[in-house]
């Protein structure tokens, strides 16, 4: 029985030798049938040997495949990439790492330049060779900083519309980092987030979008004065250009620069292009950094008024309703505010606002017990503003503190008033209904 099996396997070698020469394979393979018939048997000896480890033979037939038949496949060029990854991350030796960094750049560029990709899985594979060419680079010569900007700018370069948003924020990242060591200048480094940022845009997750921008606001290079040097000459150039105008506005926006000259030119010429209630709050918030309350409130009003959208024009009333909180007119910003909420009663700034212009106005009531009764509106608006999601300050301190001054409970006794019961208060503008409560 065991020399029938026998005899049986062999037989079976033999038809599958016989099936695999009569077969013949294109003309990428070689010039004649035996010819292509010996390369794709060496392509499979490469990929048997590689998935066994054995690297000699291997890079015996890698040689041969790259010089007998370089087109037959993108295979030949991705299995001996993988080879020589491998053989890097295997050994600390620095000339050997050089080695086969050198050979694994070699391959890449030589699948990408003989197979550009005709369908999705040949993209895939295209972008992987691309993204490890630059990562391998950097990781066997991590202080040549020039060197491994260039690769990854080669990368993004190579990868064209279909850049990896992860390598575009790597190397936004290095270069960063060289801005931040004086390796690179600020005109550089802002030069390359108006070149990368269309494409980020266009390939990234909004959460990468994020990550990038806050790339440039860690860096400490978009200030006021360096976005006026580098980009005023442009903005005199191309006054109506939109894309640059809306890029300058946010990131004068981002680095605090509202209040400049600069940002008023912006400003202006962005709204002259694109007259939107977005870009008259833009020209608000200038006059608003200068402290001209009444042209901030003419852009504020312009940009009310060209609104439509409910949840818009809430945030353009809070808006308005911070800067009247600023100029002490509390009546005024409780009003805005609470028109902000009954527009968009999941607006927890409003609910904020609406507290903090009670809170400004509470002190000022004289009789102790109706000054505590008020305290019950300001915590309740608090309580709003937290359940909504309101994380710009430590609001339960605040709630905290507001609790401590409501009436102890021999004050609710003498007055005959039950805990939870409904309260109307009624404090010249500060109005509304509350639940009485005690001081914990």
């Amino acid at each position: 029985m065991k020399k029938f099996f026998l005899v049986s396997i062999a037989l079976l070698g033999g038809f599958a030798m016989q099936a695999f020469a009569q077969q013949d394979w294109g003309p990428e393979w070689g010039d004649t049938a035996e010819i292509r018939q010996q390369n794709v048997m060496e392509f499979n000896f490469l990929r048997n040997r590689i998935q066994n480890q054995e690297y000699g033979p291997a890079a015996f037939y890698l040689q041969n495949l790259l010089r007998n038949a370089p087109t037959g496949t993108i295979g030949i060029y991705i299995h001996g990439v993988r080879m020589y990854h491998t053989r890097l991350r295997a050994t600390q030796n620095r000339e050997q790492r050089a080695v086969y960094l050198d050979s694994l750049i070699m391959l890449s560029r030589m699948a990408i330049e003989l197979f550009p990709p005709q369908n999705n899985e040949q993209l895939r594979q295209r972008i992987d060779l691309i993204r490890t060419m630059a990562v391998e680079f950097q990781n066997v010569h991590p202080m040549d900083r020039e060197g491994v900007a260039r690769q990854y700018r080669e990368a993004i370069e190579l990868m064209g519309e279909d850049a990896d948003p992860v390598v575009v924020l790597t190397y936004f990242d290095l270069l960063a980092t060289d801005y931040r060591d004086d390796l690179v200048s600020m005109e550089e480094f802002l030069s390359e987030f108006d070149r990368l940022t269309p494409i980020i845009q266009a390939v990234g997750t909004e959460e990468q979008v994020r990550q990038f921008e806050g790339i440039l606001a860690r860096s400490g290079a978009a200030n006021c004065e360096g976005i006026e040097r580098l980009y005023g000459s442009q903005i005199d150039e191309y006054p109506d250009d939109l894309r640059l105008l809306e890029m300058v506005i946010t990131l004068l926006n981002r680095a605090g620069c509202s209040g400049t000259e600069f940002y008023l030119k912006v400003a202006e010429l962005y709204y002259k292009v694109e007259p939107t209630p977005n870009t008259a709050l833009l020209i608000a918030s200038y006059y608003s950094a200068r402290g001209d309350r009444a042209m901030a409130q003419r852009y504020h009003r312009e940009a009310l008024g060209n609104e439509t959208d409910p949840s818009r024009r809430a945030e353009i009333l809070i808006s308005i309703a911070a800067a009247q909180l600023e100029d002490r007119n509390y009546q005024q910003a409780y009003n805005y505010a609470r028109q902000a909420a009954q527009l968009d009663s999941r607006n927890a700034t409003a609910f904020y606002l609406m507290a903090t212009s009670i809170a400004a106005t509470a002190q000022n009531i004289q009789d102790p017990f109706r000054r505590q009764t008020v305290h019950w509106l300001i915590v309740d608006n608090l309580q709003q503003a937290r359940q909504l999601g309101f994380t710009a300050v430590n609001i339960g301190n605040q709630i905290a503190q507001y609790q401590a001054n409501f009436p102890p409970v021999e004050e609710l006794f003498m007055r005959n008033l039950n805990e939870g019961a409904t309260y109307t208060v009624n404090e010249g503008w500060i109005t509304g209904q509350t639940t009485v409560r005690r001081r914990p």
